[in-house]
């Protein structure tokens, strides 16, 4: 049976162009458990997928250590 693919949604703060997405993406994607993560500097959220437990606080390490602020 396939793992289900979970899904959270982060309100990022800092992110001004292209370039911050990616950085933010691969930040998160570099994260245990994280099969995808999708940053937008538009909307100013960064989705996270995963199909094995990741906590909130080390999504949000990785954001912050990244250089961004999690609202």
């Amino acid at each position: 049976m396939a793992e289900e693919i979970q899904q959270k949604t982060f309100k990022v703060e800092g992110m001004m162009c292209h370039h911050c997405e990616a950085h933010v993406k691969e930040a998160l994607e570099a994260l245990k458990g994280v099969s995808e993560a999708v940053a937008n500097h538009e909307t100013g959220e960064a989705v996270v997928k995963f199909a094995s437990p990741v906590s909130d606080a080390e999504i949000v390490g990785a954001i912050e250590k990244a250089g961004y602020k999690v609202l």
